[in-house]
């Protein structure tokens, strides 16, 4: 059973969370989503990533998935200027 949706506090916040193709990372963002955030969903696997949006987008359609290594300094730079261009900020 999936949880009900809370109180919609992260309106208007956007939530990046990395590892998010799956387990804990997956469950994050989609409570995020549940609570009104933007998502950006990143995994190193981006097609578990893109899975996951679909998931979000049937809660909200704000959501995106970007491709991360986490151990990648400079793909970490790519993610974070893409979410600070698109969203002006990241919360």
């Amino acid at each position: 059973m999936e949880p009900k949706a809370t109180p919609r506090g992260l309106h208007e916040k956007v939530a990046f969370v990395t590892g998010a193709g799956s387990g804990i990372g997956k469950a994050t963002a989609i409570l995020l989503a549940q609570q009104g955030a933007k998502v950006i969903v990143s995994d190193i696997n981006v097609e578990a990533a893109e899975k996951v949006v679909g998931e979000i987008r049937q809660i909200s359609a704000n959501s995106e998935a970007a491709r991360l290594d986490v151990a990648d300094e400079k793909g970490w730079k790519v993610v974070i200027d893409m979410i600070l261009l698109r969203y002006r900020r990241l919360d």
